[in-house]
């Protein structure tokens, strides 16, 4: 609607003129029986250059009224009950987002150290890698179940009002319901290491020391014995 009128100004300033002619403006004809394509199509570069003009400053002035617009209005502080229920609704999915993505990087990072580890001498930090790409791929697979669970048991959802639902309470309470739910998760998700035999990577420690010391021992006899036979 805000083209049709500026282009129908536009038509009619000009045919005032007598600087424009077209055969589909006519009199008899309404503002909206005309094609807009049709009728940029015949325009000069000049006066297309000046309808652009006319919009972009016509587009300009309708974003600083939704901008004042945004100021003025009163922003509606939620109250507190919908804010717990806002918080505990964001926290529970991500309890099970964390627990999945936990678990399966401690499983799975176990098994590639035990496997990968030995036959391509690979680090435990490499496999503990390999077990957090896998765990992201079962989040994307699982993730739909696991909203859809968090959904079914029946959790109040918020009833926030558009203001409400756009202030930074009801933000806050959202995000911190979600950083709570996964930081409870991936707590939970660490119980692999209840079962998990992690005192391996730390019995190899001290043989290794101990070898180190008794090639420092040799090595040192060698010398000794060197400089006894110069002697």
């Amino acid at each position: 609607m805000l083209q049709r009128k500026i282009l129908n100004n536009y038509f009619l300033r000009n045919q005032s003129a007598g600087s424009f002619n077209s055969s589909f403006f006519k009199s008899s004809q309404s503002a909206g029986n005309y094609d807009v394509k049709e009728f940029c199509k015949t325009l000069d570069v000049k006066k297309r250059q000046a309808i652009e003009h006319e919009l972009r400053r016509l587009r300009r002035e309708g974003d600083e009224n939704i901008a004042m617009h945004a100021r003025s209005s009163v922003t509606v502080k939620p109250s507190n009950t919908q804010l717990r229920i806002a918080f505990i609704h964001n926290a529970v999915p991500f309890i099970g987002f964390g627990f999945l993505d936990n678990f399966v990087m401690l499983i799975a990072g176990d098994y590639f150290e035990a496997t990968l580890g030995v036959y391509f001498h690979i680090s435990v930090l490499a496999a503990a890698g390999l077990g957090n790409t896998l765990s992201d791929v079962v989040g994307i697979f699982f993730g739909g179940y696991i909203e859809l669970v968090a959904d079914r048991m029946g959790l109040p959802a918020p009833k926030f009002s558009a203001q409400e639902a756009d202030s930074t309470h009801a933000r806050v309470a959202r995000n911190s319901g979600q950083a709570f739910g996964i930081v409870l998760g991936c707590l939970l998700g660490m119980c692999p290491l209840l079962f998990l035999d992690t005192s391996k990577h730390t019995r190899e420690k001290p043989m290794e020391t101990e070898e180190n010391d008794c090639q420092k021992t040799s090595v040192a006899d060698k010398i000794s014995q060197t400089e006894d036979n110069k002697v």
